[in-house]
């Protein structure tokens, strides 16, 4: 390994993220028929482990797509006081 190889670390991310759909047909008093539960009307946090913000925002927008109606609307590093 070379002197300008850094090493890649695992980071912890976490987003908060819901569903647009399920939030308006819940704010519209609506039957939610999108499978997903209505919780998902409100955000919730999800932790990631990820290299960068950048890979922990691909992550989660693969584990929570936009075309099922998911938004991620934070993104945060958390930092360990305890790590290495």
């Amino acid at each position: 390994m070379s002197d300008n190889t850094q090493t890649l670390r695992i980071k912890r991310f976490e987003g908060r993220v819901y569903n647009t759909r399920v939030r308006e047909l819940v704010d519209a008093g609506q039957r939610n028929d999108t499978g997903f539960a209505d919780a998902w009307a409100d955000g919730r946090f999800v932790e990631v482990r990820a290299t960068s913000l950048i890979e922990a925002m691909r992550i989660l927008r693969r584990d929570y797509p936009e075309d099922a109606g998911f938004k991620v609307s934070d993104l945060i590093q958390v930092y360990d006081p305890y790590a290495p």
